[in-house]
């Protein structure tokens, strides 16, 4: 019997050695985020949008303007440029300590959402209202880093993948105007929340013939 909770990943009978930890040559660096694609999780109640490698090949430009002309429910769209990306990843949720559990030591019971803050310099505000449309939707992003590699998950972590999936979206928030004055720019403030373990099966796509961060963007 397996079971899954909503944050940690707990899989019971136990197998009969602990899984291995992969060898890798190659360091990983996300870098900097600078664009975000943005779809729809589902394409269907109960299908997920995704990339199917053999037929929709992310690494080329074709496969990315089939999706972003599309006027159906794989539509993606792109964001201009952003500003002051952070990561903050979810903390433990914890239960106990003290006099409460043994030792006064604390029992890990699962992770907080991940959450991602952004901001738009100077856009104009049609982009934040189109983007406040999305927030009674159940969305999913693609991450575009700053040498235009394009971020999503793999269904095949450590393996050859067979699709390309965008990483789903819990809540969202775009905030209204803040104007700078005579000093700094007019921003609006950004935030994503992801769920937890969202990063486990990233994966970045290098593309093959287009640069994601010029050629990708909106309508």
């Amino acid at each position: 019997m397996n079971f899954l909770s909503l944050n940690l990943l707990i899989i019971c009978p136990l197998e009969s050695e602990i899984t291995d930890i992969p060898v890798e040559a190659c360091p990983e660096q996300m870098g900097q985020i600078q664009k975000i694609v943005f779809m729809r999780r589902e394409s269907a109640v109960g299908t997920l949008n995704k990339m199917v490698v053999s037929s929709a090949d992310p690494t080329l430009l074709a496969s990315w303007t089939t999706i972003l002309t599309a006027t159906d429910s794989t539509k993606v769209q792109v964001t201009p440029l952003i500003h002051n990306p952070e990561f903050d990843p979810g903390e433990p949720i914890t239960d106990g300590g003290g006099n409460a559990t043994a030792g006064g030591i604390e029992i890990v019971t699962g992770q907080e959402d991940s959450t991602f803050t952004y901001e738009f310099i100077r856009v104009k505000q049609t982009v934040i209202a189109a983007l406040k449309g999305y927030n009674g939707e159940d969305m999913a992003v693609y991450f575009i880093d700053e040498h235009g590699h394009i971020w999503g998950l793999s269904d095949v972590p450590g393996g050859t993948m067979l699709n390309f999936l965008p990483i789903p979206v819990r809540a969202q928030f775009f905030s209204d105007k803040k104007p700078g004055g005579l000093e700094e720019a007019d921003r609006n403030f950004c935030r994503l929340s992801l769920l937890p373990n969202w990063s486990d099966d990233l994966v970045p796509v290098v593309p093959a013939d287009f640069d994601a961060l010029v050629e990708l963007s909106g309508s």
